[in-house]
């Protein structure tokens, strides 16, 4: 394990940031795949999450119904507002307490699980009536908080419209590279806790310009596969023009979303797996 040096950045200082020599791995806590029962996860949460090895993160798969079927939410982060992950092609994040992100996946039941990722059993809820969610009020309360905080879609809460459909789809433990110093020959890493949810809006919801984001635009389901996996940023946003060449396509939020939409989101709410 390499940890971050007083050398680096600031922006790198968080305990969750390591140093990675070329010729050695990060290697870090992961699941105890035998410890599936409530006590068992609650102890193995609180390991992993010690000391912030691991940083906290929602990342949201926000899906419509477009005109030749579902489409999901992505785009570029913004270089002025994001000092770590720049240019970056994401899907909408939000970072969590190490305290909520335990409570949001212990409120789940894990449907299969190996050493770096938990799938959860998907169980949707309307955000309509707030009794709904009375099982599950950290997953609605962070999901709700990040859609209209960090995304922009606030009107789409403050309606507490039945359209919206929320549920947390996966915890997965992953690591993104964030910077290189080729003098030294390190990496720079950034080791991530990455909780996914999926969130249904309205087909007519229009994609928001958070400060986050460069832009955000919609994607047929097909096209953001075959982007994610081509890792073609230019070709996903010909819209950003020469800008588009200092785009890149990874990172776990990414990972998370194309595995999520591998599975399956049924836009009446219902998973297809």
């Amino acid at each position: 394990m390499f940890l971050a040096n007083s050398k680096k950045p600031a922006r790198f200082k968080a305990p969750y940031f390591y140093e990675v020599p070329d010729d050695k791995e990060l290697v870090l806590p992961t699941f105890d795949t035998t410890q599936q029962w409530f006590g068992g996860r609650d102890r193995q949460y609180r390991k992993l999450l010690r000391g912030q090895r691991y940083a906290s993160v929602l990342a949201l798969t926000i899906i419509r119904e477009g005109k030749n079927g579902p489409q999901v939410l992505a785009g570029p982060r913004n270089p002025e507002t994001n000092a770590t992950h720049p240019n970056v092609v994401s899907v909408p994040t939000k970072r969590l307490s190490p305290t909520m992100l335990k409570a949001a996946a212990l409120a789940c039941k894990v449907q299969f699980q190996d050493a770096t990722e938990q799938v959860f059993v998907p169980k949707w809820v309307s955000y309509e009536h707030p009794d709904d969610m009375e099982e599950d009020s950290t997953l609605g309360d962070i999901v709700a908080t990040a859609i209209a905080r960090k995304v922009g879609l606030e009107h789409l809460m403050l309606k507490r419209t039945r359209e919206v459909k929320i549920n947390m789809q996966s915890l997965t433990l992953g690591q993104s590279f964030v910077d290189y110093d080729p003098q030294r020959g390190i990496q720079t890493k950034e080791a991530i806790a990455m909780l996914n949810a999926a969130a249904i809006v309205p087909s007519d919801t229009e994609a928001p310009r958070p400060a986050a984001h460069s832009m955000l635009k919609w994607f047929d389901i097909d096209a953001f596969q075959d982007g994610y996996r081509t890792k073609d940023a230019p070709g996903m946003f010909p819209e950003m023009g020469a800008a588009a060449v200092e785009m890149c396509v990874h990172g776990v939020c990414m990972l998370t979303t194309s595995r999520a939409l591998d599975r399956g989101i049924g836009m009446a709410g219902q998973s297809r797996s």
